[in-house]
């Protein structure tokens, strides 16, 4: 968990209760411009996507549920995501129990769970830290490659160890797939955070 956030009593551990294009940096360089709420539905309004797994992933395509203070998918209820007492637990196909204890195994293999990380991250991350994506596209002008053709490849976790291991796990398999060919690598991956979720990110110039 991240050190001094608080979800409160009411076990809402959501930062975000209204449709917003303010967001983290690092969720817009995974192609995400908007956030639609509507009711309990929660639908991510995108331009490109990212590399996870071997798969261009667009969260554009996943339809999210916020019920009850339990995130998960709305067509699908075998995953969610809730707080009791300050503390977060998950429910998988193959794991139940507190966020933070899950096997990094469990987590490296699943697309689905890791596109609920995602999400998560940026429900609980704090607002002075996110920008529009008007404004990050326009200041991202210069450079090799342009902010459009910029791509990443992605390894998600809940600790800083976990995100480059599961990075290193899944890189190879990305460049094997024959995804990134034509592709330029842009400089070294690099940790960040969003929220209580961890990342490691490479930048590909893809024309």
């Amino acid at each position: 968990m991240v050190t001094g956030l608080s979800f409160g009593q009411n076990e809402n551990f959501s930062l975000i209760s209204k449709s917003t294009s303010t967001l983290s940096k690092g969720t817009i360089n995974l192609g995400v411009k908007e956030i639609l709420i509507n009711g309990t539905s929660i639908k991510l309004s995108t331009f490109k996507g990212f590399y996870l797994n071997k798969a261009l992933v667009n969260l554009s395509n996943y339809d999210f549920k916020y019920s009850e203070n339990i995130l998960s998918f709305n067509n699908n209820n075998n995953y969610k995501i809730y707080s009791i007492k300050s503390q977060l637990y998950v429910e998988t196909p193959k794991y139940k129990g507190i966020l933070n204890n899950m096997d990094i195994k469990l987590i490296q293999d699943d697309v689905q769970f890791k596109v609920l990380l995602v999400l998560l991250g940026e429900l609980t991350a704090i607002e002075s830290v996110k920008v529009t994506f008007d404004s990050m596209s326009k200041s991202a002008g210069g450079g090799s490659c342009s902010f459009w053709n910029t791509v990443y490849s992605v390894g998600i976790g809940l600790s800083s160890n976990a995100a480059w291991a599961d990075y290193n796990y899944s890189q190879a398999d990305d460049i094997n797939s024959g995804n990134l060919t034509g592709c330029v690598s842009l400089g070294s991956p690099e940790h960040s955070q969003i929220g209580v979720v961890h990342y490691v990110t490479k930048a590909w110039c893809c024309r």
